[in-house]
């Protein structure tokens, strides 16, 4: 993605450059190329926390899969007690067990990991 992101900004500036000084002064130039750059850190490091953070719902997922238990705030999450709804991203409560009946547990608040005894 980042690749994408330094063609089409190096496409902007190839183009700003080629624009004759009648269309675009100097300082208007600048002031684009800027915006350009900044735009292009922007992206960076939201491609790169999106990133970190996909690869902590894959660590938390195998876990699940693995029978481990995991810490979501006031709840251990199991498969025995839940099931992972892909579509949504949460833990569902499966029926049968009446402790946890109709809860439901968004992804990103499980972070510890416990291994199940």
């Amino acid at each position: 993605m980042r690749i994408i992101f330094f063609l089409i900004l190096l496409l902007l500036v190839a183009v700003l450059f080629l624009i004759t000084s009648k269309s675009l002064n100097r300082r208007s130039k600048f002031v684009v190329s800027v915006v350009g750059l900044a735009l292009l850190a922007l992206a960076t490091i939201f491609q790169f926390w999106e990133n970190r953070s996909n690869l902590n719902r894959v660590d938390l997922l195998e876990a699940f899969s693995q029978g481990k238990t995991l810490n979501c705030g006031k709840f251990e999450v199991n498969a025995t007690r839940f099931n992972y709804e892909y579509g949504t991203s949460t833990f569902v409560a499966k029926r049968g067990f009446n402790e946890v009946a109709g809860v439901k547990i968004p992804i990103e608040q499980c972070s510890n990991l416990k291994d199940s005894k």
